[in-house]
């Protein structure tokens, strides 16, 4: 027996279709129109079909006569709309003069009236009013798209997409002419939608500023209160994201942060809509750091990990595109200036002038290369942060970029190596065999010039914190502490104070650290002389004084050693704390003395900011003046 496929519904199930025939022998006669004024045209109750699982699809030949029945039946219903005006006469005789001899204004006004009465009778002035958007006057043409804009979020477009003729259920067995009509409309009205789209497209490439605004702000509203064309108008936005203006740039990614945050479950069409951006060959830089950076500001929930997983392949992707095919930062991936260069070429270098300019341009466009570079791997590794936290993907997916993380701590900016250590981290909690190398890098960050000035200062601070506390090696720990001192030294009083407090709650959790403190320094046999056996002879020769070392084996710490397990720092005392004791400042001080007698408890997180020079000098500048008090004297103004 053969068993039926359970994909397919029983042949009773299934109704039968109302035939052509059929619907052409009811005809479309009406005495009034079947849409009016006092309902939405999508909300008739005629027009509702009740769903059935099991519809039988129609022929495209079929489809394509009924579609030709829908255009005649919708001219009658014209027909009957225009026999049953709901103006009197001399009204529509004033609205017909105001449409084709009043200003732009009174023009855009009337034809948005005229729509808004009645959408589905006024498909033309519907597309009177999309072509005054397309011609050369621009204020008219932006109250034009304003008011299309206010029409299709209001009047015209229902809280659902629209659909196409053939894609309507014609295999239902109640469809009548008068879902015939409302399908014809329903077809038109979404091609004139896709039209406006595109206008909306073009007018956000325009030359004028207020225009490109007016257009994005346009899509905005429909794209957050209407569901038609949700990709494209995401896609317009997403786009936008290298426009040339500055304040276009923040406006999309503003738009972008109020619509994910107005619709939550929207953060991945967003997040694929810039992938799309990212992943263009012709994208500018421009466009590729401010997606990256509009990326990093999607908000992640626990139980959302597809929005968090596809963050991280896209994140993983750039970072493949980015240092995969640069190991080193460009030397140039700004446009340059080459009319000086061209023409110092031209005329063979005839002028110094000329050659200078080209040189300091050619300087210029470097250092914006390398700015650049360093901000997007900067933005990409922050991105890798914050998704590593809610993104379930294996650790193997981030290994095999371990080495190019580790080249990136020779970076020029330093805020980027903060986020390459602190991406490491992370990864080595799940892969030990790269702890050794990984404390190696952090030992000689310390080193690092760029940390002086840098703005990152407390996350790194954070990071050197979690990386001591995962070591268990206390010759190691002992390397670190001894560095962090010597270093200090180097450092203004904000950062001295943090890697101070660090050391205190560092002590309180390695208590064998204390012994940097507290016990005194061994000392080497191979240091210790004792005198030699006398000779029986008694020669003057044989009892001098003579010295001969011991056979100690004590090693010597080493702070020049790359390997901070090497160095041997257990061996030695925290000499390098005592010059802090008596620093200038009193909150450096303070906590020096803290570790120096070991007070450790309750000990008060330091403000970095509060300790800085500017915010001394802040002090000053923003103090409240002093009144002015006036001499007091008497009424009189002859008084002096």
């Amino acid at each position: 027996m053969n068993l039926a496929d359970e994909s397919e519904p029983p042949a009773a199930d299934i109704p039968i279709p109302v035939t052509n025939s059929r619907l052409q022998s009811i005809g479309y006669f009406r005495k009034t129109p079947l849409f009016d004024a006092s309902s939405k045209w999508y909300a008739l109750p005629a027009l509702h079909l009740d769903e059935h699982p099991y519809l039988e699809t129609l022929a495209k030949s079929v489809i394509d006569e009924r579609l030709a029945m829908a255009e005649k039946f919708y001219e009658r219903e014209l027909a009957s709309f225009t026999s049953n005006p709901h103006l009197s006469s001399g009204d529509r005789r004033f609205a017909n003069m105001v449409m084709h001899k009043g200003t732009s204004g009174d023009r855009i006004s009337a034809l948005a009236l005229a729509i808004q009465s009645s959408p589905a009778h006024n498909l033309e002035k519907l597309a009177q009013l999309m072509g005054m958007v397309t011609r050369g006057n621009r204020d008219a043409g932006l109250v034009a798209l304003t008011s299309l804009t206010d029409l299709f979020v209001t009047d015209m477009l229902p809280e659902r997409k629209l659909a196409y003729f053939a894609d309507q259920p014609h295999g239902h067995p109640d469809v009548t002419p008068q879902h015939l009509v409302a399908w014809y409309f329903e077809d038109n009205l979404k091609r004139s939608f896709y039209s406006f789209v595109r206008i909306l497209e073009t007018g956000a490439f325009d030359t004028v500023t207020h225009i490109r605004r007016a257009a994005m702000e346009s899509v905005f509203s429909l794209l957050t209160q209407r569901p038609e064309q949700e990709q494209n108008l995401l896609r317009i936005l997403c786009n936008k994201m290298g426009d040339s203006d500055p304040s276009i740039r923040n406006k999309v990614n503003h738009l972008l942060m109020q619509l994910m945050a107005t619709f939550p479950n929207m953060s991945i069409a967003v997040v694929n809509a810039l992938a799309e951006v990212v992943n263009k060959s012709s994208t500018h830089d421009t466009a590729y750091y401010y997606s990256v950076a509009t990326l990093n500001q999607v908000v992640l929930y626990d139980d959302d990990p597809v929005t968090s997983n596809r963050l991280m392949e896209i994140y993983i992707q750039l970072f493949r595109q980015v240092l995969l095919a640069n190991d080193e930062p460009p030397k140039s991936t700004l446009p340059t200036k080459p009319g000086a260069t061209r023409r110092a070429q031209r005329d063979q270098r005839n002028t110094r002038i000329q050659a200078v300019k080209a040189k300091v341009d050619a300087k210029e466009s470097l250092e914006r290369a390398e700015l650049h570079y360093t901000k997007l791997i900067t933005a990409i590794l922050t991105g890798i942060n914050r998704c590593m936290n809610f993104a379930q993907l294996d650790n193997v997916v981030y290994t095999e970029y371990l080495e190019l993380l580790f080249k990136i701590l020779s970076f020029s900016n330093f805020n980027t190596v903060v986020q390459a250590l602190m991406l490491i981290l992370k990864l080595a909690v799940s892969q030990p065999d790269i702890w050794d190398h990984y404390y190696m890098a952090l030992y000689e960050s310390l080193l690092d010039q760029r940390l002086l000035s840098s703005s990152k200062q407390a996350m790194y601070i954070n990071i050197l914190y979690r990386s001591l506390l995962l070591d268990n090696s206390p010759r190691r720990l002992s390397a670190f502490v001894k560095r962090i001192v010597q270093t200090a030294m180097f450092h203004d009083a904000p950062f001295v104070c943090g890697v101070f407090f660090m050391l205190t709650e560092l002590f309180q959790v390695k208590p064998h650290l204390r012994s940097l403190i507290i016990q005194a320094e061994e000392v080497d046999e191979s240091e210790k002389f004792v005198d030699a056996p006398e000779p029986a002879d008694g020669s003057a020769a044989a009892s001098a004084e003579t010295k001969t070392p011991g056979t100690g084996t004590l090693r010597t710490y080493n702070q020049f050693h790359s390997n901070p397990f090497f160095s041997f720092a257990d061996s030695t005392c925290l000499w390098e704390i005592l010059p802090f004791v008596d620093h200038f400042h009193p909150a450096v001080a303070y906590y020096a003395v803290k570790i120096v007698r070991q007070l450790l408890q309750n000990i008060a997180a330091p403000n970095l900011y509060s300790y800085s020079l500017q915010n001394f000098l802040d002090k000053f500048v923003f103090r409240n003046p002093k009144k002015n008090q006036a001499p007091e004297r008497g009424m009189s103004l002859m008084q002096p």
